[in-house]
């Protein structure tokens, strides 16, 4: 149960647009984002949204415990996070706030790591009336916000896919690409740097080092063009990884027994074929 802060629900254009975001994701429906069952107000005035509970780890908690993922989990993981973001963005809805601190990993139907995006309470209509929009108001936290949204230019679901980039970037390495001492050289950096490459990780194909350098492309239109683009990029390599693990898995198996036989422990044993 979320609950607006008391002394913003008093604002007549914050309630209205409470109403509007709240409806909006009320429709979203996707596996991968929360259930959000209700929502309105107290007798007392209290602005409320009812969401399902969800049992499991924020993606935030997994990176700070064990740092670098492993490179299939990772994109497992932002693939789920596409989906979830493919059918708000088809809705009209910006996410803008996204990061590991509202990433769930949950069980699911005897799945590890299936994941609920959460809060996209801060999300507004891409189409709303123009008297229930803040100009030039910035949301967002500065590790994961895009270069337009820092500028406070006019942003759509390319802001998302960045921020996405920047989340599935931490879990190859364990740290978002631009940190500082300030909220405002943090946010500086993703329009003026080029983010670290990323190093040590020889488990990480070339086609997803590619991927996410596109997802962090200063200009949206340099980066995928939609979530449902993206999740399906991120499948492509998810595949192409599991053939690999398995042609990897096969050859092993064939050096350890060319090994043992080398090594005298396997006994070399005759056939006898008798042909009548």
């Amino acid at each position: 149960l979320k609950v607006l802060r008391h002394e913003v629900a008093h604002d007549d254009v914050v309630r209205r647009r409470f109403h509007r975001e709240a409806e909006a994701v009320s429709r979203l429906k996707h596996p991968n984002t929360v259930t959000t069952f209700d929502f309105g107000e107290t007798p007392e005035g209290l602005l409320f949204i009812a969401m399902e509970y969800i049992e499991g780890v924020s993606l935030d908690e997994v990176i700070e415990n064990e740092e670098k993922l492993p490179t299939a989990r990772a994109v497992r993981i932002a693939r789920q996070i596409a989906l979830s973001l493919a059918e708000a963005h088809e809705k009209g809805i910006v996410h803008r706030d996204v990061k590991p601190h509202n990433i769930m990993l949950t069980s699911f139907d005897g799945r590890e790591d299936f994941v609920k995006v959460l809060d996209f309470g801060v999300a507004k209509l891409m189409a709303v009336d123009s008297d229930l929009t803040t100009t030039g108001a910035t949301f967002g936290t500065p590790e994961y916000m895009s270069p337009e949204q820092v500028q406070s230019k006019d942003i759509d679901q390319r802001s998302d896919l960045y921020a996405l980039g920047v989340i599935l970037y931490q879990m190859l390495t364990g740290a978002p690409p631009f940190t500082g001492n300030s909220a405002v050289t943090v946010a500086l950096s993703h329009v003026r740097q080029r983010p670290p490459a990323i190093r040590d990780r020889s488990d990480v194909p070339r086609p997803l080092l590619g991927l996410v350098k596109r997802l962090l492309a200063k200009d949206p239109r340099d980066r995928p063009q939609s979530a449902g683009e993206l999740a399906a990029e991120l499948e492509q390599v998810e595949g192409k990884m599991v053939a690999w693990e398995g042609r990897h898995e096969t050859s092993r198996i064939f050096r350890n027994m060319a090994g043992a036989m080398t090594s005298g422990w396997l006994t070399p044993v005759t056939l006898l074929v008798v042909v009548v």
